[in-house]
């Protein structure tokens, strides 16, 4: 989650990657009292069809802290270990550094909205195996930078072991069901380890060939076998 409306945010974007930070975009509201609506939404209807989950970790910024929280838990990205970066897939890189983070957790955007109830059963096997549910991709050349990030990611991905890797997928914008063992083994591959340092270290999306890491994640547990 970010407030894109606040000064300190707005004047470290810019300083960083030398482009005035978004306004026209209606999710960057220059409105303060808009600033966490969609996060406000999501957790109120986590709290109301999950509460199963046992803790809820809000990632931002320092020193950000959105209003309407209750119980969840905010975690600066220097917590985990992070640098200056205004990219998505950098954070998602270090998810599994949140301290505090179970075994298996399940990982949101702050607008995916769970608008019933749902059980445990929805995002992990009883054996607690994580369920995947990812959208088959064609052989269309990408449109866009998000289509190109996916293919690339793939192709990295399937290049590593063909024999275990058969599945070709793009990354659904929905609840990821994940485990922290598989974001650790991701992370120290030997085949993905430079591309995912530089993932890490990309201060803009799209901007230094990044992977995917939650896409990555989800492709090697169906390559070995370990999600479903």
């Amino acid at each position: 989650w970010v407030d894109a409306t606040d000064a300190e945010w707005r004047r470290k974007y810019t300083q960083r990657l030398g482009i005035p930070a978004p306004h026209n975009d209606p999710r960057f509201s220059t409105v303060a009292h808009q600033a966490d609506t969609e996060l406000s939404l999501c957790l109120g209807l986590l709290r109301a069809h999950l509460p199963w989950t046992r803790r809820t970790f809000i990632v931002t910024m320092a020193p950000q802290r959105p209003s309407g929280i209750t119980n969840e838990t905010v975690v600066h990205h220097s917590e985990m270990g992070l640098p200056l970066v205004f990219n998505s897939f950098a954070i998602e890189s270090r998810l599994h550094a949140i301290p505090g983070l179970a075994e298996r957790f399940i990982y949101f955007n702050d607008d995916v909205f769970v608008l019933r109830p749902l059980r445990k059963s929805a995002f992990f096997l009883a054996n607690g195996m994580p369920i995947v549910r990812g959208v088959p991709t064609d052989n269309k050349p990408p449109a866009n930078g998000w289509e190109k990030s996916n293919e690339q990611t793939s192709q990295l991905v399937s290049k590593m072991n063909t024999s275990r890797y058969v599945h070709k997928i793009s990354l659904p914008h929905l609840p990821l069901a994940m485990t922290r063992r598989n974001f650790l083994e991701a992370e120290r591959y030997g085949a993905l380890r430079e591309a995912w340092a530089r993932t890490t270290s990309c201060a803009q999306r799209y901007h230094c060939d990044e992977l995917i890491p939650t896409l990555v994640v989800l492709l090697l547990q169906l390559g070995e076998g370990s999600t479903v």
